[in-house]
C-alpha cells in the first residue's frame, strides 16, 4: 500500500479475533499496481453480518493502511 508492506497474515488474524468473524482472507488489488488496497473476504458467523462493528474493530486494532476496504 503506497510502497508499505503489508502482510496479509496479520490482518487476517486480527479479523478472525472478532466473534462474528469465522473466517477472514486478505489480499491487495489489484495484483499488478503499486498502489494497492486491502481486501478483505470474510465468511460471518452471524445474521446479518455487523460490517460497520467489523470495521470500528478494524479501526481500533489496526494502521490506516493496513485496514480492508
Amino acid at each position: 500500500v503506497k510502497g508499505i508492506n503489508v502482510s496479509p497474515v496479520e490482518v487476517e488474524a486480527i479479523l478472525a479475533q472478532h466473534p462474528a468473524v469465522e473466517a477472514a482472507y486478505v489480499v491487495g488489488l489489484p495484483p499488478d499496481g503499486l498502489d494497492q488496497r486491502v481486501v478483505a473476504l470474510v465468511v460471518s458467523r452471524a445474521e446479518p453480518f455487523p460490517e460497520a462493528e467489523l470495521r470500528d474493530w478494524a479501526h481500533k486494532q489496526l494502521s490506516a493502511y493496513k485496514r480492508p476496504e
